[in-house]
């Protein structure tokens, strides 16, 4: 998707039929500092959240993030994507 400052942003799923995205949210952007180009966790979460408010925004669409804990099975993953009124078929 073209962003701002002719940057891309990548989404991890684009979930059309309910018109959503999705993200798994690993959680080695947050720790490692050679993935995340020498910038502190708190920069890190900050343009992770400026990211998401522009993908929100400009798309109209919800952004549902999980972790491992969120896809251990099918109802699991429900319950989240409910949580953010997200009711695929």
């Amino acid at each position: 998707m073209a962003a701002p400052r002719g940057r891309t942003y990548w989404i991890d799923f684009g979930l059309d039929d309910v018109e959503a995205w999705g993200e798994f949210d690993g959680r080695s952007k947050y720790r490692d500092v050679a993935a995340v180009g020498g910038r502190t966790a708190q920069e890190v979460v900050e343009d992770e959240k400026r990211r998401e408010d522009w993908i929100r925004g400009v798309t109209n669409r919800t952004l549902v993030r999980w972790g491992w804990g969120d896809i251990a099975n099918a109802a699991a993953l429900g319950r989240r994507l409910s949580a953010f009124g997200v009711r695929p078929r």
